[in-house]
């Protein structure tokens, strides 16, 4: 009973890594055309007795992605990947990263854009309070639309939103 057992789950597990195998391709095919870039996928089987499957199909061309991207990868081109298991084990830095930094970092708001524009610097005064009023303007109808939204046109939720924007401007 045994032997029959074995071959069924031999055999799903040969069709489920077809399926994986095929789905990978599938993949990474669109992500070649969508992106427009390069890509080279080497696939090994379960079983290494049989050959590998790659993408392109042919070998010299998988050969050629593979020397572009060595060097690439030594001339510098191509930035250094990592993990999150690289940081934990300190690969990338030469060491471990001590717990209280990288909550103080994390806590920290990322700003990619500064939040000031040097430009301002140079804009007078009256200018300034100008942009201000409009933007407090532009903030309480985004806040009103806002609150209409999430308490789906509430007639009296809208009312007591108008009246407590205008309180805060006043």
């Amino acid at each position: 009973m045994e032997p029959a057992s074995s071959s069924k789950q031999k055999r799903a597990q040969s069709q489920s890594s077809s399926k994986r195998l095929k789905g990978l391709l599938k993949k990474a095919s669109e992500l070649s055309i969508l992106c427009q870039v390069q890509v080279c996928m080497i696939c090994y089987p379960p079983n290494s007795t049989s050959e590998p499957t790659t993408l392109p199909k042919d070998q010299p061309a998988v050969e050629k992605l593979i020397e572009l991207y060595l060097g690439a990868k030594n001339s510098g081109s191509i930035k250094q990947v990592a993990s999150p298991d690289d940081y934990v084990s300190g690969k990338n830095t030469g060491r471990k990263k001590e717990p209280c930094v990288e909550l103080q970092r994390a806590q920290q708001p990322a700003f990619e854009y500064s939040l000031w524009h040097p430009e301002l610097d140079k804009c007078p005064q009256e200018l300034l309070r100008s942009l201000l009023t409009h933007l407090e303007k532009k903030n309480s109808t985004v806040n009103l639309e806002i609150m209409k939204r999430v308490h789906c046109f509430s007639p009296t939720a809208v009312n007591d939103c108008v009246d407590t924007n205008h309180a805060e401007t006043l």
